[in-house]
């Protein structure tokens, strides 16, 4: 199975999340059509597509998701034949599907198979082009074995753990550590903001182990800072692959990556003291608190007004105006630097540092660089909104919303498609 097919659908769903939001065309209704044939084979009998699980959602809990994305409160499912599990299913989890006795018949319906993995982009599109998949574009995946739904989970994974602003520190950490964590945590009940939540307790705990002082207890908080980041970049990912992605979560998952920060270094600060006796580790460890704060204040401030409703954009569209500046000394500093006090970046130097038993000058560059930074973000932010009139915001973020991508025949669709 080529899971391009899913993967090229996943890049339109910013866009017309866009469109969306300014009232275009989407259907008021959605109808899950669970036929006979759409059950998969298992070792002992066989299951219901729609009760399959693909990045941590059953296909049926995925197309509510979906249709709530979408703005669609109202769902129906029509069950052929024999299968009670289906409506049990419904009824235990609660979910507010209307089980319909037939398909009706509703112009502004949009019927899917249960076996069909889709997103918003799909709707938009078959409302747009009245079914006709006339633009090449791969719109949606079906599920008929069990290889499918691996391949499918996949192609998720793949396209959600990634971001546009991500380094090759960060991709170091999405193809090996953050990889397995991830799909482990998909297979848990766990909720991205509680992904976010445990990240902001290893944080605290890796806190507590550099205030404990001495070699060992360093290192260790150096591997728990580590698995705070990991857990930190792991959320993101599993708030888009299980849909749960929100602006609430943002800020929240902002909050919970500044609190691991300062409670790492205040730890480490309380720590240094507390093994040399010099309070000159305090005014140190203070001096990086206050820049800290600062930064986040600022680059909080910065994602209300430059990311809008979608604060996630927010390092998207400031990176990408970094990289049109390139005769820009401060942005070109910006740009090259900004890896560093990433979670992705980060913790390998904590980690180092640590076992060379050099904390106290990892200290001193953690306070310096953090007091630069407010300032760079702040002078960034100014020459940012200085450069909008002749950059227009709307035209940036339809850039970045609609990223091209390289048209296919539309027989190519029709092939991975095909019929129910």
């Amino acid at each position: 199975m080529n899971t391009q097919h899913l993967s090229g659908l996943l890049k339109f769903e910013g866009g017309f999340l866009d469109e969306l939001q300014q009232g275009k065309l989407m259907y008021s209704r959605l109808v899950i059509h669970a036929r006979q044939q759409h059950r998969l084979p298992l070792r002992k009998g066989s299951a219901p597509a729609a009760l399959m699980k693909v990045g941590g959602l059953t296909l049926l809990e995925r197309a509510a998701a979906v249709a709530l994305k979408a703005g669609i409160g109202n769902v129906s499912i029509v069950i052929e034949g024999d299968q009670p599990e289906i409506e049990a299913f419904v009824r235990k989890r609660k979910l507010s599907f209307q089980i319909l006795p037939s398909l009706p018949v509703d112009s502004g319906a949009a019927t899917v198979p249960s076996n069909l993995i889709f997103n918003v982009a799909y709707l938009q599109q078959r409302k747009l082009s009245a079914g006709d998949d006339s633009s090449g574009e791969p719109l949606a995946l079906l599920v008929r074995s069990q290889d499918d739904l691996h391949a499918c989970e996949e192609a998720l994974y793949r396209f959600y753990s990634r971001k546009k602003s991500d380094a090759r520190f960060a991709l170091l950490m999405r193809r090996y550590a953050a990889r397995v964590l991830t799909r482990w945590l998909l297979r848990t009940p766990l909720t991205a903001n509680g992904v976010s939540i445990l990240g902001l307790l290893m944080g605290l705990l890796a806190g507590a182990s550099f205030a404990a002082g001495g070699f060992g207890y360093t290192v260790l908080g150096s591997i728990l800072f580590y698995i705070s980041a990991v857990l930190d970049y792991c959320d993101g990912a599993v708030a888009r692959i299980k849909l749960q992605d929100t602006a609430t979560g943002t800020w929240l998952e902002s909050t919970c990556d500044t609190s691991s920060y300062l409670a790492a270094f205040i730890g480490m600060a309380a720590g240094l003291y507390r093994f040399t006796g010099d309070s000159f580790f305090y005014w140190l460890g203070a001096a990086a608190v206050f820049g800290m704060a600062a930064t986040f204040i600022a680059c909080s401030r910065q994602r209300r007004e430059i990311g809008g409703n979608r604060p996630g954009d927010y390092y998207i569209k400031l990176y990408s105006r970094l990289k049109q500046n390139q005769t820009n000394a401060l942005y070109v500093f910006a740009q090259r630097c900004a890896f560093i006090p990433r979670r992705a970046a980060l913790p390998y130097f904590v980690f180092i540092f640590a076992l060379l038993n050099l904390t106290p000058v990892l200290l001193f560059f953690v306070a310096l660089g953090a007091n630069i930074m407010w300032v760079v973000v702040l002078v960034i932010g100014k020459m940012y909104y200085s450069t909008s009139s002749s950059v227009p915001t709307s035209q940036a973020s339809a850039a970045l919303a609609h990223p091209s991508v390289p048209r296919r025949p539309a027989a190519a669709v029709s092939s991975q498609a095909g019929p129910e």
